[in-house]
């Protein structure tokens, strides 16, 4: 597990899980993994970037400027501190579900001018994205 205050943060894994709680990164964050899992939990992020050959990706109450999420085979699950109105979101997926705010969703691009961005992109899975006010 990592607990982090940090300028960046790169972290990469072949399998397993990478779990980050209540950090604070400044800058760049990159987390790849091969096959695995990615969790993180109550933190804060200016560019958050994570890759995903197979596996999960859990982002569970992040707060991001940037957020950019590349997954081959497996599920990805997104709630994000803040405003929806707030982001730019960018949602594809090649096989699999999309489900946006509770409604599922076709691949596409949601408040095109939202000043914060949140891509989504997979081959092969499912998609949940959602935003929580604290």
């Amino acid at each position: 597990m990592i607990n982090a205050n940090a300028d960046s943060l790169t972290v990469s894994m072949t399998s397993g899980e990478i779990l980050i709680e209540d950090s604070k990164i400044l800058n760049n964050t990159y987390l790849d993994g091969t096959s695995g899992r990615i969790k993180v939990r109550n933190s804060t992020f200016e560019d958050l970037r994570t890759d995903m050959l197979s596996g999960s990706i859990y982002l569970n109450k992040i707060v991001a400027n940037n957020v950019n999420i590349d997954i081959t085979s497996g599920k990805a699950e997104i709630l994000i501190i803040g405003n929806p109105n707030d982001y730019r979101v960018d949602l594809d997926i090649t096989s699999g579900d999309i489900h946006y705010r509770g409604t599922k969703v076709k691949s596409q691009v949601l408040n095109p001018n939202g000043t914060k961005t949140l891509k989504v992109n997979g081959t092969s899975g499912d998609i949940e994205v959602d935003f929580v006010n604290e």
